[in-house]
């Protein structure tokens, strides 16, 4: 993996991996990088305290409302994740995904868990229970690709600048952020195997959001 970041001159971290179930990686990469190591994201965590969006509320019992935090809607991170992907899309800030990852975000279930708080459909589930794998046959990859690279895009700190992006599945999900040229694009691969990548285009709205295009 290192040799692939240096190859499109990504700094190591600006590089962000979905770590759930992965534990030992962290001292791996540590040991091979050094202090400035890949970004792990770990999807298994506890929501976050951001607003979920900014017209819903909640109020409270000395009667003001305020802004309903993740961590009261979503019972995990993957969960807060993939929704945000989701309202960014209704909201308009994503457009022009590609129709297999659109299928993806589509795909994956959600139920009203404890605390009355969404879950979504996990990954792999059992016999009596089953999870994204069993009932559809494959691994969201895809949808979770879409919501790394929200989280990457907002940790890297570059993003004010023109981008390129490099996603690849056969790296652990690796998503990477480096400067690139020109005007305020961003450059994606698609995360399917090597030989079946696609080359993408960001191109920024007057709105805010971005249009995905392939190159």
């Amino acid at each position: 993996m290192k040799l692939r970041l240096e190859e499109f001159g990504i700094p190591a971290k600006n590089c962000f991996y979905d770590a759930t179930g992965k534990g030992t990686l962290g001292f791996a990469f540590a040991k091979e990088f050094g202090a400035l190591c890949p970004v792990p994201i770990d999807s298994g965590a506890k929501a976050t305290e951001r607003p979920v969006r900014f017209d819903l509320f909640v109020e409270e019992k000395n009667k003001q409302r305020r802004l309903k935090r993740c961590e009261e809607h979503y019972a995990k991170f993957v969960t807060e994740a993939w929704f945000s992907v989701s309202e960014a899309i209704l909201s308009g800030q994503i457009r022009g995904l590609p129709m297999d990852v659109m299928k993806e975000l589509c795909l994956r279930t959600y139920s009203i868990g404890k605390g009355n708080r969404i879950e979504i459909e996990p990954k792999s589930g059992t016999p009596n229970k089953p999870g994204f794998i069993q009932r559809i046959g494959y691994s969201p990859d895809l949808g979770d690709w879409r919501h790394s690279a929200s989280r990457a895009q907002e940790g890297s700190d570059s993003r004010s600048s023109g981008l390129e992006m490099i996603c690849n599945p056969t790296m652990m999900g690796l998503i990477g952020w480096k400067n690139g040229r020109g005007k305020h694009e961003k450059l994606l691969r698609s995360p399917r195997i090597d030989q079946n990548m696609r080359l993408l285009k960001y191109k920024p709205q007057a709105s805010g959001g971005l249009e995905i295009r392939p190159v």
